[in-house]
């Protein structure tokens, strides 16, 4: 992250993979057998309905175990030979029971050998309103119990906050805030107050609540959003399937980058949490049709608009370049908000002051107009429709607003 404020999220992310190891029942199988799994359908039989049926049943006592909270039942599908498995699924156990969880369940979708692919799908109580789903694998011992994951077949789950052996959960006002080190509690304050700054100016037509994943580290962080973090500070996500099929926005998530995260002030925090919760909010309706620069704009708007900073504190680099006399020729394209991007935190401030500047010309409920009718049509029908401006007199008009701001 350049300068105090900006995560990053483009229209078309879909990252955020979540993982889990597998939860269990009361029974283990009466007589303990190694499972045949096929690897591919035969004669039009579809994998998952040829899995052993022993290898479901084991899955479904585990996962009822998650639900009601059964240690017993959650290690009783472990085969007891595999020592340092089993004690590694003992405190994944302890970790799942800090987390509210309203719902858990596993589908047999396939296999290979003695490993199984699954799915795993679940909810948080009170922020996920449909399944999130995440692809996880089993390998099943002889015996017909679980005895490890599948690292041995090369294959490696979706990776979760909790994932890592410290984990803390705390629930604020309308957020959820999980993760490991200090902060949490002052983090889920600093969330609450953030979606009552997107509320202020989005409108109330959302979930008004969140979940904000706190990795321990920076590996964790890089896996939990698939890379390309660089020196970004805090990244807004879409949960998906294990084909990366994007859900509806039930599982979204906003995932903090430890380091860049902790090198922030207070007021460069709220910025961060205020204009990723943006993106949570206004995701239903970014769609390829709205620009890149309204969508970032937009969110960086929300993030400084109670922050009392002023235009050039939060437009630093660009104001350099302008008062260099180096004026920005065009609105800022999504290849401009890449991670590696030469001028990134530039565009993150081009495309902020073409928000303030239609804020400042137009009013504020207009720039949120603009959004909305950018979603139903074009950004030229937008402007057109919204604005009464083309692209060319609506570029001409922001490239003299930021030469008289900065200059």
């Amino acid at each position: 992250m350049r300068s105090v404020a900006v995560g990053r999220v483009l229209p078309a992310v879909v990252c955020a993979g979540l993982c889990l190891a597998l939860p269990a029942g009361d029974r283990i199988p009466a007589e303990p057998r190694a499972p045949r799994i096929p690897a591919a359908s035969a004669a039009g039989v579809p994998v998952a309905a040829r899995v052993d049926p022993a290898v479901r049943a084991l899955l479904e006592r585990r996962a009822a175990a998650v639900r009601d909270r059964d240690r017993d039942g959650f290690l009783a599908a472990v085969d007891p030979g595999a020592a340092e498995f089993r004690a590694a699924q003992a405190r994944l156990f302890d970790r799942l029971t800090r987390l509210p969880f309203a719902d858990w369940r596993y589908t047999v979708d396939g296999g290979d050998g003695a490993i199984a692919w699954v799915v795993l799908s679940y909810r948080l109580r009170g922020f996920d309103r449909d399944s999130v789903t995440r692809r996880q694998y089993v390998e099943i011992s002889p015996r017909g119990l679980l005895a490890g994951d599948g690292r041995s077949a090369g294959l490696a789950d979706d990776p979760e906050i909790w994932d890592e052996e410290s984990v803390a959960v705390t629930a604020g006002r309308r957020s959820l805030v999980i993760g490991a080190g200090a902060g949490i509690a002052e983090t889920a304050a600093l969330v609450d107050q953030g979606i009552e700054s997107v509320t202020r100016v989005w409108g109330s037509d959302w979930t008004r609540r969140a979940v904000v994943l706190v990795p321990g580290t920076a590996a964790l962080a890089e896996a939990l959003t698939k890379g390309g973090l660089s020196d970004i500070a805090a990244l807004a996500t879409v949960a998906t399937g294990p084909a990366g099929v994007p859900g509806r926005g039930t599982g979204d998530r906003v995932v903090l980058v430890p380091e860049g995260f902790a090198r922030l002030s207070e007021t460069g925090r709220r910025i961060v949490l205020a204009h990723e919760l943006t993106h949570v909010a206004t995701r239903a309706v970014t769609t390829s049709t709205v620009p890149a620069w309204l969508v970032e704009g937009f969110a960086d708007y929300i993030g400084y608009r109670d922050s009392g900073m002023s235009r050039w504190q939060a437009a630093r680099e660009l104001a350099r370049e302008v008062r260099a006399g180096k004026i920005p020729g065009r609105l800022p394209g999504l290849p401009a908000f890449e991670a590696d991007a030469p001028r990134l935190a530039q565009a993150y401030q081009e495309a902020w002051l073409a928000c303030e500047y239609i804020a400042t010309r137009w009013g504020e409920q207009t720039l949120v107009r603009l959004y909305r009718e950018a979603e139903r049509s074009s950004e030229r029908a937008a402007l057109a429709t919204v604005l009464k401006v083309g692209p060319d007199r609506f570029t001409a008009d922001w490239r003299r607003f930021v030469r008289d701001t900065l200059g």
